[in-house]
């Protein structure tokens, strides 16, 4: 049976994550072996995605969400459902692998926004994770700060901060 046009749109978002997954390789290095991605949680993850979208675009009257919008919810429901797990003991957790979900959802927000985290200076991507991990993620915070990172990277760091 073929998918519905809302089908298609879940399992294309789902692939695109699942690309962005398996560039962590890069990022993590050999202890990428140790994770894995649980499909059923990564749907939850892409289907109260569209949910908040089609929210917003409700409320807004709105055919579109921009990108910073996108990246926010795509951030939000990662760190909040954490779809990546370990698939090694306890001992073999790494530090690396500890904010896997987070580093996770960072660089997919910023993927879906065409930024690069390698832009990002490292303590403030430190602190991206830390929040991520340790707060409460609100959607409204994560545009307010994703409208200024890409607002910092257009004039440049540097100038921002003066």
């Amino acid at each position: 049976m073929p998918l519905t046009p809302v089908q298609l749109k879940v399992a294309k978002r789902q692939e695109l994550l699942h690309g962005i997954f398996s560039g962590l390789r890069a990022h993590i290095g050999s202890d990428f072996e140790h994770l894995e991605i649980n499909d059923v949680v990564l749907h939850n993850v892409v289907v109260s995605y569209f949910h908040d979208v089609d929210r917003h675009k409700d409320f807004h009257d709105t055919k579109l969400v921009d990108d910073t919008k996108q990246g926010a919810y795509t951030m939000k429901w990662i760190a909040k459902l954490r779809p990546i797990q370990f698939n090694c003991p306890a001992e073999q957790v790494t530090s690396n692998l500890l904010y896997i979900n987070e580093i996770f959802a960072v660089r997919s927000g910023l993927a879906f926004m065409s930024i690069s985290p390698d832009v990002l200076p490292g303590q403030l991507f430190a602190d991206l994770l830390y929040t991520l991990r340790h707060r409460s993620v609100d959607d409204r915070m994560l545009f307010l700060w994703l409208a200024t990172l890409k607002h910092a990277i257009t004039v440049g760091f540097s100038q921002a901060s003066a």
